[in-house]
This record gives structure tokens, C-alpha cells and sequence, in this order.
């Protein structure tokens, strides 16, 4: 029993976006291609049996996943949430911030600079 290492991966919520992209690109056709990623497969069978996925199927195509209207706003706020908590995003944030600041401070000192030259 000591001997036995358990295999865990990590699966994070880049990977639901990555699966629903493909996906919604229609680069994802069938889960069974997906045999070689044992985590891209288990995410993308999640998003099937929760509805964010489906899996269509008619009599001239063979069985193709669509992304359904829940997962196309799921994707949409999923994407907007990693964007937002990305290192990128925050420093470009308070960069804007602090520019404003500046601008602010230079708006109220400007009277003051015109008066000494009068």
C-alpha cells in the first residue's frame, strides 16, 4: 500500500474555458477525441452532463458537441473573470489609476502655476 502514488491532476477553470472554446470554435467535434486528455475528456463530459455543452446529432453528420446558450454565457463570464484576476490586469488597472491621480493633481496646481506667472 505504501508503494501506490496516486495520479492526481489538476483540473482549473482554464481548462473549462479552453474545453468550451474549442468547442464554440467547433474545433471539438466528438468527446471520443479527447480519449489521449483523460482531463480534457473528464471536463468536457462535466460541461455535458451540466448543459453547457451538447451533443447534436443528425442523419448527413456524425455526432458533433455545440456549445448551448448557457455555456456561451457561461464562457463569456468565465473569460471576463480570468481576465480580470490576471497579474496584467491589475497592474494596468492601478497604472490607469495612478495616471488619473496625476492628471487630477496637475488640474488643481495649473490655476495656482497661472497666477505666479501673472
Amino acid at each position: 500500500m505504501e508503494n501506490i502514488k496516486h495520479k492526481t491532476s489538476i483540473i482549473t477553470l482554464r481548462t473549462y474555458v479552453d474545453v468550451l472554446t474549442l468547442t464554440a470554435k467547433g474545433e471539438l467535434k466528438n468527446i471520443e477525441d479527447l480519449k489521449e486528455h483523460r482531463d480534457l475528456q473528464r471536463v468536457a463530459l462535466e460541461l455535458l452532463d451540466s448543459g453547457l455543452i451538447s451533443d447534436f446529432s443528425n442523419s448527413h453528420t456524425k455526432r458533433n458537441l455545440v456549445i448551448t446558450p448557457e455555456g456561451a454565457s457561461s464562457l463569456e463570464h468565465w473569460n471576463q473573470y480570468l481576465k480580470e484576476t490576471s497579474f496584467l490586469y491589475k497592474l494596468g488597472e492601478n497604472l490607469l489609476r495612478f495616471l488619473w491621480v496625476i492628471v487630477g493633481a496637475l488640474a488643481a496646481s495649473i490655476t495656482q502655476f497661472i497666477e505666479l506667472l501673472k
